[in-house]
């Protein structure tokens, strides 16, 4: 074998003996993480598998909802067209089926020093072949937090062992029945494709509408030369009309604005002004729902009575942009929460009342104050440090 020959075999030899070594490194090394995890999962304690649930119970202490698997989705028993978040019910499966506390607590004394005494909340799952699993939620294990993030004890009926688990099950539980309910979206509403903008309050009513001005603008193509014609906006005008009087939104000079994160007060000119209200509407976003198919005195609570809405109703008129059709949207403004300064919402025709964030108001009340100082010479303070202290609160 010529010596060239002989140094490619030796060369392709040690090539191959690092490969294999190489190998059984990483086999080994698989293998001991493969035992280490054997080995925690066997010190875990799991909580049993629901995924084959066609009907859960969420117990409160003071209400019963009840959800059943109908086809592919889950609906509130008592009425199936309630509009049920699917997502919380894949969540609270998931998290079952996957849960396991890396320790029990000896529970040999009371059950009642975990809050697992008779009424405590829990949840029940009943499979498709007819067992069930109870989860009792007691109290919060305080001396348990991880990263600012609670534990509850709980236990599964029939068992002896008492589980710390995550604060997710205990949450859910607590809701009442409205907090299941979907989220409805906003329409998009923008300076862009808005027609008018309706308040009415206290038997007045603001509106804001545009007119504008476009150009014919002329291209033409330099491939082919062909020309084109379109439409191009190239001035808006705001105006103002208080009970039926119209105005250029420039009379009303400067807009006093106050800014919520910063606590500062500054002026804006009018025409500026008035797209901060459009746009309040178009990034509006409800946080809960609140409340769900409430009585007229019920919903008064909130301020929301549609002849009377105590915040005011706001009709917006603009252009789809989907459709290209023009479209309505009304939307009450009832009071504010006095723990948060939150504000109570009811879209249109919905049977939700939902709360969101004070920033979405208050840029139409403050707007709708200074324009009836301006038209009435009614003196109107500057809407936003009234509410400061709750939101300092938070």
């Amino acid at each position: 074998m010529k010596k060239g020959t002989k140094q490619v075999v030796i060369l392709l030899s040690l090539f191959v003996l690092v490969v294999s070594l190489y190998s059984v490194v990483r086999i080994g090394i698989k293998y001991g993480e493969n035992k280490e995890q054997a080995a925690e999962d066997a010190a875990k304690f799991y909580i049993g598998n629901v995924d084959d649930a066609v009907e859960v119970e969420f117990f409160n202490g003071a209400q019963h909802n009840i959800f059943r698997l109908r086809g592919e989705e889950w609906i509130y028993s008592a009425d199936p067209n309630f509009p049920f978040r699917q997502a919380y019910m894949s969540t609270t499966l998931k998290t079952v089926s996957t849960l396991a506390s890396d320790r029990t607590i000896d529970a040999s004394d009371t059950i009642e020093a975990y809050g697992l005494n008779n009424g405590c909340n829990y949840m029940l799952f009943k499979m498709k072949n007819g067992s069930s699993l109870k989860l009792n939620i007691g109290a919060v294990a305080r001396h348990d937090k991880v990263e600012d993030q609670d534990y509850y004890y709980a236990q599964v009926e029939g068992r002896e062992e008492v589980y710390t688990i995550p604060a997710l099950l205990a949450k859910y539980v607590s809701y009442d029945l409205c907090r299941f309910a979907e989220l409805e979206s906003v329409p998009n509403i923008s300076a862009d494709n808005i027609i008018s903008y309706t308040f009415e309050k206290d038997g007045n009513t603001l509106a804001l509408t545009h007119k504008d001005t476009y150009t014919t603008v002329t291209t033409t193509s330099e491939t082919t030369g062909e020309e084109t014609t379109r439409e191009e906006l190239t001035d808006r005008q705001w105006y103002v009309s208080w009970n039926g009087e119209e105005m250029p939104a420039t009379r009303l000079g400067k807009i006093t604005m106050y800014h919520m994160d910063t606590a500062v007060v500054e002026e804006m000119p009018a025409t500026h002004y008035v797209n901060d209200v459009i746009i309040s509407l178009d990034e509006l976003s409800f946080k809960d729902c609140y409340a769900y198919l409430l009585t007229e005195e019920e919903q008064a609570t909130y301020g929301l009575v549609r002849d009377d809405p105590e915040g005011g109703k706001i009709t917006a008129v603009y252009k789809d942009n989907d459709t290209g059709e023009e479209t309505e949207y009304v939307i009450y403004l009832g009071n504010h929460s006095e723990e948060n300064g939150y504000y109570f919402f009811n879209p249109g025709d919905s049977t939700r009342i939902y709360d969101a964030s004070y920033a979405y108001a208050l840029p139409v009340l403050n707007f709708y104050q200074q324009v009836r100082q301006f038209v009435t010479g009614e003196t109107a303070e500057t809407i936003g440090p009234d509410i400061q202290a709750h939101v300092e609160e938070e």
